[in-house]
């Protein structure tokens, strides 16, 4: 406040000095509205390469980060997240790009979490709606104080509204029909619309960005933090919610025929032209190699859902090309400590609170949106 006070006075005499045919007047900035830079989010991004390899496989770019004695080395090294960084995006969404893809309508399809509401994506539609105010919003209310039953169920309440919306606000007038559809999800929501998304076939072609913000992709299997493991089945049993289940592969007795086992095979993800995982190491509620479609250590020794695990993160990644993903590490401010904290909710919670963080984002990525 000194610092802003003083910026201010020194601003009115510069002005006064103006006037009088003296020093050109500055302009003031607030520096009471600034955050610290010790308090700013650290944004970490990885993107990858399809470029054929020394032996031939998809990605892999120096012969030496293909493991020995193992077949489609440089595959199993793209589901680790280690592939080449791509110096520039697929999609440039440049202003003069004539593609079918950028004629009509943006719709977006903004889809909630666990016990969540339509109201939690509030913000995220607010800063898009401010950067790209002739798209349009669906903020889903499909399975407001419903989200305990399976997922495959509200992928279906879903995918009905997503339908019945696209009727309503995109006839078919070249300026306002449908001519992108993206869905920017938080939490569980990115199962839910994962879900959804075979449901919508008809939309196949009009698929351009999805976005997860730290959405549990492969489940509850290999999450470290003891507090929140508790927590996860205390709620599963009080509540019998069938979705924590089903997150916990617990809904069968062989892993292969869980839910999750099934729905990594169905087709979705590979119809986006981009494909972006957002998470935070700091986020216990979405296990950080769940929410970023990534193999996991503890899947090597784990004799009983290791080999699914790992099936799951070749089913989803490999039919999707390379460039079209995209993972985005944050690692957030949270000075306070506090049981959320603790389990990770605080960094869970940021990605639907934190103006900042939001503001960081789209801003930085503009080009997945437009």
């Amino acid at each position: 406040r000194a610092a802003s006070s003083a910026a201010a006075a020194g601003g009115a005499q510069g002005g006064a000095d103006a006037g009088d045919g003296g020093m050109q007047q500055h302009p003031v900035e607030d520096l009471s509205v600034a955050m610290p830079q010790s308090s700013h989010n650290v944004l970490f991004e990885q993107r990858y390469s399809g470029l054929l390899g020394a032996n031939g496989s998809a990605g892999a770019t120096d012969p030496d980060d293909t493991p020995s004695g193992q077949e489609n080395g440089a595959s199993r090294e793209y589901m680790r997240g280690t592939l080449a960084e791509v110096p520039t995006p697929k999609w440039t969404g440049s202003s003069n790009t004539t593609t079918p893809q950028r004629r009509g309508s943006h719709v977006f399809i903004l889809v909630h979490g666990f016990q969540g509401q339509a109201f939690d994506m509030r913000l995220l539609r607010n800063n898009l709606a401010l950067l790209y105010p002739k798209a349009v919003f669906l903020c889903s209310t499909a399975n407001e104080n419903n989200t305990e039953v399976e997922v495959e169920q509200m992928g279906a309440r879903l995918a009905e509204e997503v339908r019945e919306f696209v009727q309503d606000y995109c006839p078919n007038a070249p300026q306002t029909r449908l001519g992108r559809l993206s869905f920017v999800c938080h939490s569980i929501g990115g199962l839910v619309a994962r879900a959804a998304l075979p449901l919508l076939a008809e939309f196949h072609e009009k698929f351009f960005t999805f976005v997860s913000f730290s959405s549990p992709h492969l489940g509850y299997v290999y999450t470290s933090n003891t507090l929140f493991r508790t927590g996860f089945w205390l709620v599963t049993k009080l509540r019998q919610a069938k979705c924590l289940e089903q997150l916990a592969m617990a809904d069968h007795p062989e892993p292969s025929k869980c839910f999750l086992s099934r729905l990594s095979k169905q087709q979705g993800l590979e119809h986006f032209q981009n494909v972006v995982l957002v998470s935070s190491y700091q986020d216990h509620y979405a296990p950080y190699e769940s929410a970023r479609i990534e193999s996991s250590p503890s899947s090597r020794d784990d004799t009983k859902f290791g080999a699914v695990y790992e099936a799951m993160v070749q089913a989803l990644l490999g039919r999707l090309e390379p460039e079209r993903l995209m993972r985005v590490d944050f690692n957030l401010e949270i000075p306070e400590t506090s049981l959320d904290t603790m389990i990770g909710r605080a960094a869970h919670i940021q990605f639907i609170e934190c103006q900042i963080l939001m503001r960081m984002f789209f801003q930085s990525y503009n080009y997945l949106f437009e």
